[in-house]
């Protein structure tokens, strides 16, 4: 929970610590190769290496330590101490090239240099560096050199989709058929590791990378005939499936001409511009992870082919986290059997064989000197992938991508001064076939069918023997698409697919659509899933859509679940819905707030499902804090406005605009009924939502635009008085003329006689509360897109004037109206004396002040306290407008916002003091309620270097105002001692929440998301919780 932060000082604490499991591997290769001091890990990932040298640093040895760093794509940040001076490096910048000058220039924006520091002042900040590198803060403060698109996987595979895309358009030879492209590339980026890591040796350039030695032939035909007499020498020496295409065949594609756009890609010249890019100098895979370079090769398969069956591949930090939720906390994690049932290029394949094969690694330490250890490591290694690694997918050619990735990882695990000689003396002496080919290799020892070229969905595969209940933990990430009404989203057919293959008492943990479980037409589905399947976990990653996969749909989330219904009826699953905050920048890094964090019985989610209500349920828990619930929970109590138009001779109509038919069928379907004259008013109009009044200037004659019609509502919905709102949910007008629209357009009719009551709906629907609600209810709405349905707002509150909470209700009702008519009037008239354009500026100036007395008056109407206000402006102007960031580079988020410079933010001009007011009004509420003779006052203050903001609360006897008081390191430093000594945190949890004394101390990273009127109304609760139970600190 929150941003943990552990430094170890040694592989063998590293090694002792299992949560670090993933990255074993990669921290082996950086102390040996970059001989690191420590590595600092915020919530078990990989952050900052450290390198202490004993002499002085010259700029090439920079050059050079970056470099490799960079390579690694793990780790963000760089530092590098010596006697004088500590560098600091971003892993999120190109590297240079030998001797470049700018390796010293911070300034530069192309340096991958941060600041360097003298040894003396940067042993005064230390702590405070990396206390904001854990807040996150430290990539605020050099976010111009934290670009995600220069990482090494980001940059590699855009360097090979280009060359992909230049070799299949490309006319010289025959046409080059997609799948020969991606293999003759993924070929040519294994044989760039098997030379980079040692263990095959360059004919005739010993020593040299491959793009080096191609670029010494020069000649293309020379080079062609080279590569491929490599690739013969490679299938004789190591087998593989990666070489059992036809590479004669193969050769005729790639002509020497093709074979010059590799070679120039290789020296750093984009094929079809012939601008300079990033070459494949800068490139070295021997520090490459191979679940790099399997994401990689998942980013070279047709994009189409992704989009149109619903595929979207799995970075491999999502995947580390994935592989985390499903084990759990079980001990027995490395005797499990795991299955992908979609395993595309083997992600989650590869990196369940690197934490196995890595755990027979740390168990056999002490006998690595023995001298069969390699036979018995390979034979470990392949017992791994025959009995416990699975995988299935009906592409072949991602099979085939995992078959290479497998590879790879498998030669990673022997050292390379051995691998070479231990293949010679192998019993195998091969690599072993990993793709399913039966009969041909059935009686083979050297066939280890990994890779099943099937359809999971299709039951023959679940019920043949080779699978049927085998697999202890099945895993992955499955297409998404197909119909999304229902149940027919193909992924819901895998989270019932899976089943059969699942052994009694074994569980699944799958990524999924976050859809899923908010489809409004879902509940159906839910309600016979809860009852049959028992819900572990589920971790909803909306907010990191955009994050994770660049070109999704639509976000994503994990569940963890079992086969079969809860063994109790009080079964409780946590529901995580963590929010992308300032630490997310560090890609890979997903963190978890206590606030992030709920305990929810099935029982109540079923319920909810049965009553079609899930939908509602689950979005709540994903924004909503409890004191958010609470007030959800009492708007509950009022009539809908759907019972508006339970009765349909009321007169009430709503319903969506008209649908024209797009293919003209004047024979089949019914032609419009208006006029050519009739006023059409378009979606798209920047004049819609000027302000709440429609005027006829603001549409246009419809004319012959729309003749056949394929769906048209009541005519009557296109008639005076009406309110027209868009999808969207941000404009919102009222009409007194007859007026057409399309279905962009969603509109409320009321009778003649009901304006007044359909003019404070107008200010309702306008209102912060209604856009709160939908917020929080409704299924698109800071998910997925800006979208409110119809339906959804039909289940706003909306009670009539005798059944408001406000004695003055129907006095609000007719001065609501009344302002209204005055504003149109007043409008009309100011229209007499300018011009059009002048108009709309004078109607969208009087906006923001008609707005705010409408918000006012539904207040009133509501009754609401000024707690509940605070929580619908944080929503509208904190929460909303932060949700669903469109990139990891954002840091003009509100909630990202340091709180001293949120001024800008509605209702945080004071900063810190917002909150500590409401904590203060809330807690010295109830002291008065209770008639107690105390009171509490609030200091506070923030250490912009660090990070982090401290609000401090004493008892007076007396109100008093709230004081801002520098906060200082030696401070926070202080406060984490004492707090550690108490044992209530652990030493790095880096967040307080207790007594220190009689004084209650908050410290908490800086950004405004932890600092809102709403974090102050949940502190007030559990504050008092705490008091109540007689806790000292949380």
């Amino acid at each position: 929970m929150g941003a943990n932060m552990e430094i170890y000082k040694s592989l063998d604490a590293v090694y002792a610590q299992p949560r670090l499991a993933g990255y074993i591997r990669v921290l082996e290769r950086a102390w040996s190769e970059l001989d690191l001091s420590s590595v600092l890990c915020v919530n078990h990932v990989p952050t900052l290496y450290r390198i202490d040298s004993k002499s002085i640093v010259e700029p090439d040895t920079l050059i050079k330590l970056h470099r490799r760093f960079w390579n690694q794509g793990v780790a963000r940040v760089l530092l590098v101490v010596d006697p004088k001076t500590a560098y600091l490096l971003s892993g999120l910048q190109w590297p240079l090239q030998g001797g470049h000058p700018k390796i010293t220039d911070p300034d530069d924006a192309d340096s991958p240099l941060l600041d360097f520091l003298e040894l003396a002042t940067f042993s005064e900040q230390e702590q405070t560096i990396i206390e904001s590198v854990r807040t996150g803060d430290f990539y605020r403060v050099y976010k111009d050199k934290f670009k995600q698109t220069l990482a090494v996987d980001q940059s590699l595979t855009e360097n090979l989709m280009s060359l992909r895309n230049h070799l299949i358009r490309s006319e010289g030879g025959p046409k080059l058929p997609d799948n020969i492209a991606h293999n003759f590339i993924c070929r040519l980026l294994f044989v760039c590791y098997l030379v980079d890591r040692g263990i095959v040796t360059l004919d005739r350039y010993p020593g040299l990378h491959l793009h080096e030695a191609l670029s010494k032939i020069g000649d293309a035909a020379r080079a062609r005939d080279y590569l491929y007499k490599l690739f013969k020498r490679l299938k004789h020496e190591f087998n593989g499936s990666m070489f059992d295409a036809d590479l004669d065949a193969e050769k005729e594609y790639l002509t020497a001409e093709r074979i010059k756009a590799v070679i120039d890609l290789l020296r750093g010249d984009e094929p079809d511009t012939r601008q300079p890019s990033l070459g494949f100098w800068a490139y070295d895979f021997k520090f490459i992870p191979i679940e790099t370079i399997s994401g990689i090769y998942e980013g070279l398969l047709p994009r189409r082919g992704k989009r149109d069956q619903g595929v979207y591949y799995t970075p491999r930090f999502l995947a580390e986290f994935a592989i985390d939720v499903a084990i759990g906390d079980n001990k027995d994690w490395h005797k499990l059997r795991y299955l992908d049932p979609s395993c595309g290029s083997g992600v989650f394949l590869v990196t369940l064989f690197n934490r196995l094969a890595t755990w027979w690694e740390i168990k056999h330490r002490d006998q690595e000197d023995d001298a069969n250890y390699n036979e018995r490591k390979d034979d470990a290694l392949r017992e791994i992938l025959r009995n416990q690694i699975c995988g299935i997918d009906r592409n072949e050619q991602a099979g085939m991508l995992a078959c290479f990735s497998l590879y790879v990882a498998l030669l990673d695990a022997f050292s390379p001064a051995t691998i070479s000689e231990y293949i010679k003396q192998s019993k195998f002496r091969k690599l072993p076939k990993l793709m399913e080919s039966p009969p041909a290799h059935a009686d083979d020892e050297n066939y280890l069918p990994v890779i099943h070229t099937r359809d999971t969905l299709n039951p023959q595969t679940g019920n043949d023997e080779a699978f049927r209940n085998r697999f202890d933990v099945v895993i992955g990430n499955p297409p998404w698409g197909g119909k999304v009404r229902g149940s027919g989203d193909i992924a819901f057919q895998f989270l019932a697919g899976v089943k059969p293959f699942i052994k009694h008492g074994g569980s699944a943990c799958l990524l999924l659509p976050s859809r899923l479980f908010l489809n409004l037409n879902s509940n159906d589905f839910q309600a016979q899933w809860l009852a049959e399947n028992t819900l572990h976990r589920v971790v909803q990653l909306a907010d990191y859509r955009f994050v994770l996969f660049s070109e999704a749909q639509c976000p994503c989330m994990i569940i963890a679940f079992s086969p079969g219904p809860p063994a109790k009826s009080t079964h409780e699953l946590l529901y995580d819905a963590p929010k992308f905050n300032i630490a997310s920048r560090r890609q890979g890094l997903v963190l978890i707030s206590e606030g992030d964090r709920k305990s929810v019985t099935q029982a109540r989610l079923r319920h909810a499902a049965e009553q079609g209500m899930a939908p509602i349920t689950w979005k709540r828990l994903f924004w909503g804090t409890p004191r958010d619930q609470r007030f959800l929970n009492h708007l509950d109590t009022f009539p809908r406005l759907r019972e508006r138009f339970a009765d349909r001779k009321s007169g009430w109509i709503k319903g969506q605009g008209f649908i024209p038919d797009k293919r003209d069928r004047k024979g089949v379907l019914p032609r419009r009924w208006w006029e050519d004259s009739h006023l059409f008013l378009n979606a798209k109009s920047r004049r819609f939502g000027t302000d709440n009044i429609l005027f006829e200037q603001d549409c246009e004659q419809v004319g012959h635009q729309f003749e056949v019609l394929y769906r048209s509502p009541d005519r009557e919905l296109f008639l005076p008085p009406a309110i027209l709102f868009n999808q969207g949910f941000t404009k919102f007008v009222y009409t007194d003329f007859p007026v057409l629209f399309r279905d962009a357009i969603q509109a409320i009719h009321a009778p003649a006689g009901e304006e007044d009551l359909l003019l404070f709906l107008l200010a309702f629907l306008q209102s912060d509360l209604a856009l709160y609600c939908c917020f929080h209810n409704s299924s698109m709405l800071g998910i997925e897109r800006d979208v409110v349905r119809l339906e959804e707002v039909l289940d706003l509150p909306f009670p009539l004037p005798a059944d408001a909470p406000s004695k003055q209700a129907a006095q609000i009702v007719h001065k609501v109206a009344n302002r209204l008519r005055g504003e149109k009037a007043t409008l009309l008239r100011l229209k007499r004396n300018m011009d059009d354009a002048a108009w709309l500026d004078v109607r969208a100036a009087r906006t923001p002040g008609l707005k705010q007395f409408l918000d006012e008056m539904v207040c009133q109407y509501f009754d609401l306290a000024e707690s509940a206000c605070w929580l619908i402006a944080d929503t509208v102007n904190v929460f909303k407008p932060s949700s669903t960031p469109t990139t990891a580079d954002k840091f003009d988020l509100p909630t990202l916002l340091p709180v001293q410079e949120a001024g800008e933010v509605s209702g945080y001009t004071d900063g810190l003091q917002a909150y500590a007011d409401a904590l203060v009004s809330t807690l010295n509420g109830w002291a008065e309620e209770q008639n107690s003779g105390w009171r509490v006052a609030a200091q506070g203050g923030v250490d912009a270097a660090s990070g982090l903001a401290l609000v401090s609360l004493t008892l007076v006897r007396t109100p008093e105002p709230y004081q801002d008081v520098p906060l200082t390191g030696s401070v926070w430093r202080r406060l984490f001692d004492t707090f550690a000594e108490q044992r209530v945190i652990e030493r790095y949890e880096r967040r307080i929440f207790g007594f220190d004394g009689d004084t209650f101390h908050v410290l908490r990273p800086m950004s405004l998301a932890n600092w809102t009127r709403t974090a102050a109304l949940n502190d007030a609760d559990e504050l008092f919780a705490m008091l109540q139970t007689g806790r000292r600190a949380h």
